[in-house]
C-alpha cells in the first residue's frame, strides 16, 4: 500500500528531473571547438560543427545547437540553410543569448526580405543584455529597420553607436548623418522622443542641438561630460564650466553642454589640459568641454 501511495510522487519527481537535463544547456567540447571556429572566421566549419554537435543531443542543448548553427550559416553567407534549421525550432522555449540569437536572425530575415518595419519587434532588447560580441551586429540592424519603417530619430540614435570604431572622416561623415536625420523629425516627434532619452548620452547632445536650433525648449540640460579617453601625454582636470551653451566638435561625437547663466557648483564640467587630443571615450565616444581646442585637426564650434 505504501509502495502503491509513494509510486506516482516518485514518477513526478523522476519527470521533473528529466525535464530539467533536457532543458539546461551544456557546454560540449563540439560547441567549443564550433565558437573557436566562428573566432577564426571559419564560418562553414563551425556551422558543420554545431549540427554535429546537435545530433548528438535532445530537448534544448539540440535547439540551441542548431540555432547557432543556423547562426553560422548566416555567417557565411548560406542564408537558406539558415531559415531551414530555425524554422521548426520554438522561440518561447529559449532563454539568453540563444533566444537573442533567434531573435537577431528572424530580425535579418525580415530585413532580408524587405520587411524591416516588422523586424523592429525582434530587435527591442535593452542594450545591456546583448552580448558584447553582437552589440555592432545588433545596432546595425536596427539602424536599417527603423530606417525602413521611416523612423528618422530612432536610425540617428543608432547611428551614434556605430561611430564607434570609426576613423575620424568617417565618424565626421556619420555626425552629420545624424544632424540630417534630426532636421527631418516633426516637432512633436522630436519634443516626445527627446524627453526619453538620458541627459549624459551622446545622442542627447545632437537633439539638443537640434531642439535649440528650432527654438524649442530643452527637457532637462545636457550633462557634459562623460570621462573620455586620453591619449598617452594627456591628462584631465576638472574644474566649473560657464558661459557655454553647446561646445561641438564639427562631424565628431565630441560635445559638451552647460545651463546658461552664472557658473555654479553643480554645473557640469570637465575639461582637458593641453595639448589636447581627445580620443572618442566610453563607447566610442568622446565627450568633453575642451581647453585646447583641437581634435584631430578638426574644426570647433561654439554656440551660446
Amino acid at each position: 500500500m505504501r509502495f502503491k501511495l509513494l509510486a506516482p510522487a516518485l514518477a513526478i519527481l523522476l519527470i521533473s528531473a528529466c525535464a530539467t537535463v533536457s532543458t539546461a544547456p551544456t557546454n560540449t567540447p563540439a560547441n567549443a571547438a564550433a565558437e573557436q571556429l566562428i573566432s577564426e572566421g571559419k564560418f562553414r566549419e563551425a556551422a558543420l560543427a554545431y549540427e554535429s554537435d546537435a545530433a548528438m543531443s535532445k530537448g534544448y542543448p539540440h535547439d540551441a545547437a542548431l540555432i547557432r548553427a543556423a547562426n553560422a550559416w548566416k555567417l557565411a553567407g548560406d542564408e537558406n540553410k539558415a531559415r531551414n534549421l530555425i524554422a521548426p525550432i520554438p522561440r518561447k522555449k529559449l532563454s539568453g543569448e540563444v533566444a537573442f540569437l533567434h531573435d537577431l536572425l528572424n530580425a535579418e530575415f525580415l530585413l532580408a526580405d524587405k520587411r524591416g518595419g516588422e523586424a523592429i519587434a525582434f530587435l527591442n532588447q535593452r542594450r545591456d543584455s546583448v552580448p558584447g560580441n553582437e552589440r555592432s551586429r545588433w545596432h546595425t540592424d536596427r539602424y536599417r529597420a527603423f530606417d525602413a519603417a521611416g523612423l528618422k530619430f530612432d536610425v540617428a540614435g543608432e547611428q551614434i553607436w556605430l561611430m564607434d570604431g570609426m576613423k575620424p572622416k568617417e565618424r565626421a561623415a556619420a555626425g552629420r548623418n545624424i544632424e540630417r536625420l534630426l532636421g527631418l523629425v516633426p516637432a512633436a516627434e522630436l519634443a516626445q522622443k527627446s524627453a526619453g532619452l538620458s541627459a549624459s548620452e551622446p545622442f542627447y547632445a545632437y537633439v539638443a542641438r537640434e531642439l535649440k536650433k528650432r527654438g524649442m525648449p530643452l527637457p532637462m540640460p545636457v550633462v557634459a561630460a562623460r570621462r573620455a579617453s586620453l591619449p598617452s601625454g594627456a591628462s584631465a582636470r576638472s574644474f566649473t564650466t560657464t558661459g557655454f551653451s553647446v561646445l561641438s566638435v564639427s562631424g565628431e561625437a565630441c560635445w559638451a553642454m552647460a545651463p546658461s547663466g552664472p557658473a555654479s557648483s553643480s554645473a557640469p564640467s570637465a575639461s582637458l589640459e593641453a595639448p589636447l587630443a581627445l580620443e572618442a571615450g566610453a563607447g566610442g565616444f568622446g565627450s568633453a568641454l575642451v581647453s585646447a581646442l583641437s581634435f584631430m585637426g578638426c574644426a570647433v564650434r561654439v554656440s551660446s
